[in-house]
């Protein structure tokens, strides 16, 4: 049996962070939400003739509220999704492939084509084969698509009624404990998202309804998707051209010098749009006012009398009762709301494991150079080109392309000049270009030079190793903090 609104004693329901009934407790596998293409996302929360409320069901807890804005880019929220719920799986299987597919070139069962490696070899020709990075790749698309993560997550579309009024105004009546019964929190930020009330809100009810705990809060940006598609494609052609190449060359080396400069530059301006568009977003938090942020049906001007239940209105009635009033939401906003994203946004928007996952193909194209050294029985290169592999894969990979953000945000905090954004992207392509120039050279004396190539790999490693736990461990133990937080929202936040 339905309960109706006016049986539920409303200041109760919110100011006790208790659902009014267990069956207002709803998650949805997250498979169901990235189906059809992400069709749910797609409509871009306008009023749908599909009800997809049945796709969810009752649970205990939920674990992890997804909060986005509907005006956001679509097809950047799914693919964001899709890596994030699917990538690390996707990226585990198409290693495994990958390294069967080196034991099946070592086993001597898949021909290849012999070519003589201008180093790390004994000037003999090996028998080369792209199957590992092949399949790699396939395998890892093919689990992007097919792949069916069951984790209990919650959307709004979804496990809110859409079409029914009264199990809507429940619904939304019930977000307190929705938020206090979520794990985590997953914010897909874009620029809209900070423009929208009803983002906000989701954000600050969960940072209430955690106040005496840590609050697992992950921000991603949606622009990391399509970075992240990117990176990974260059990989993908940067292995191949060691591999695809049947002579030897220099042309694949001058290839991919030359590829690396409109990458460095694209991937350079992406950041210093990333890092303006945080600046904006502090500047809009601290002025925060509830009147100003926008709902999708007073923009759709819709009309005061019509049945249809108006967001604002009913959001703010929420917001009036749990906060006390709207000027506490604001204030709240202003400070803890505005730390909480500042923080985990003014850090590099990806993690080290993300860039690890991005940069499979690397490991995945070494994978076939190993095994040509092993179907010829030339263990000791095998060695020296897998110490190479890991130290470029764990290490020198992840530092380079950290370093058109690094540069990125330390020169955009020292001003807010756009004109210098031209400089900045100059200078974070150059860095990066004559980085991995100097990389590789390095690389190259020490294996080159080295009494033993072996112990030159292992000098190489260790090197980028060490500049790699530079850069990344300063970067995982301190965030950036805004001027204005105070000692208690900064224990709020604090994750």
């Amino acid at each position: 049996m339905v309960v109706t609104i006016a049986s539920v004693d409303i200041v109760y329901v919110i100011s006790s962070m208790e659902v009014s009934r267990p069956e207002m407790l709803r998650a949805t596998p997250a498979y169901r939400v990235l189906q059809g293409c992400g069709q749910v996302l797609r409509e871009k929360g306008m009023p749908s003739a599909r009800c997809y409320y049945d796709l969810s069901y009752e649970v205990p807890e939920i674990d992890e509220f997804w909060s986005h804005s509907w005006h956001g880019e679509a097809h950047r929220k799914i693919l964001l999704l899709l890596l994030l719920k699917k990538g690390p799986a996707a990226v585990l299987v198409g290693t495994m492939g990958a390294l069967v597919m080196m034991l099946l070139q070592v086993a001597d069962v898949i021909p290849g084509f012999y070519k003589k490696p201008p180093l790390l070899g004994t000037g003999v020709a090996y028998e080369f084969g792209p199957y590992s990075l092949l399949v790699g790749i396939g395998l890892c698309c093919l689990t992007l698509l097919l792949w069916r993560p069951r984790q209990a997550v919650f959307l709004d579309q979804i496990c809110i009624h859409q079409h029914d009024g009264t199990l809507k105004m429940e619904g939304i009546l019930n977000i307190g404990a929705i938020m206090k019964k979520s794990r985590s929190l997953l914010v897909l930020w874009d620029q809209t998202y900070v423009e929208r009330l009803w983002c906000i809100f989701e954000l600050a009810a969960f940072l209430k309804g955690h106040e005496s705990e840590e609050a697992e809060i992950v921000v991603r940006p949606t622009f990391l998707a399509p970075w992240t598609c990117y990176l990974f494609a260059s990989w993908c052609v940067f292995s191949s051209f060691d591999l695809l190449v049947p002579y030897v060359s220099m042309i694949p080396v001058i290839i991919k010098f030359v590829l690396i400069v409109p990458a460095s530059c694209f991937l350079t301006g992406m950041f210093c749009r990333y890092y303006r568009a945080i600046q904006h977003m502090q500047d809009q938090l601290r002025g925060f006012r509830a009147e100003d942020a926008k709902c999708l049906c007073c923009s759709l001007g819709h009309d005061e009398n019509e049945a249809r239940l108006c967001d604002r209105r009913v959001v703010l009635d929420c917001i009036r009762t749990w906060f006390g009033s709207v000027s506490s939401f604001e204030t709240s906003v202003q400070s803890i709301v505005s730390v909480a994203l500042s923080r985990r946004l003014g850090m590099l928007p990806f993690t080290y494991r993300w860039l690890l996952l991005a940069e499979a193909p690397c490991i995945w194209g070494h994978f076939d150079m190993i095994a040509g050294r092993l179907r010829y029985g030339d263990y000791y290169w095998a060695s020296v080109v897998a110490i190479i592999a890991l130290a470029w894969w764990l290490a020198a990979g992840p530092t380079l392309f950290a370093l058109p953000a690094l540069v990125a945000d330390g020169l955009l905090r020292k001003g807010d000049l756009s004109w210098r954004d031209i400089g900045i992207t100059l200078c974070g392509s150059s860095l990066l270009v004559m980085v991995s120039v100097a990389t590789v050279a390095f690389q190259y004396v020490c294996v080159q030079c080295f009494p033993s190539p072996l112990l030159g790999a292992l000098c190489f490693a260790t090197t980028v190793l060490m500049v790699a736990l530079c850069v990344w461990c300063p970067r995982s133990k301190k965030a950036p903090e805004s001027d204005e937080e105070t000692t208690e929202s900064e224990e709020s936040c604090d994750t």
